[in-house]
């Protein structure tokens, strides 16, 4: 079963996106590529689980992410990056360890400025 997301806007053009997991599972998608800043932190208790952020531009094929330096979005601890992609569809993936309690959220936004 997915992880389903709960989105809001804290600004004009800016949208925060968040996914709570419980257990190793897949988030459902967020649907944003009208927002084409992205950054993403992840917090909570890990317990060996790794958090993956993945992207996808036709929502059935998905790739690991990148921070700006070019290094995947693999997440082993408490983090925020940039993302440096901007595919149509964006979610967050726990596997390995056995997580209890970790937030995943995305902040997007129109532009810089």
């Amino acid at each position: 079963m997915a992880v389903g997301q709960s989105s809001q806007y804290v600004a004009k053009g800016v949208l925060v996106t968040t996914w709570n997991f419980t257990s190793n599972e897949t988030g459902d998608p967020e649907v944003a590529p009208q927002f084409p800043v992205k950054s993403v932190q992840v917090t909570g208790t890990f317990n060996g689980a790794t958090v993956t952020i993945e992207g996808s531009n036709d929502g059935v094929t998905y790739a690991v992410l990148s921070d700006v330096t070019g290094t995947a979005l693999n997440f082993t601890a408490n983090g925020v990056e940039k993302v440096s992609e901007n595919t149509r569809y964006i979610r967050p993936r726990v596997s390995a360890g056995s997580v209890t309690a970790v937030r995943i959220a995305l902040t997007s936004q129109e532009t810089l400025g």
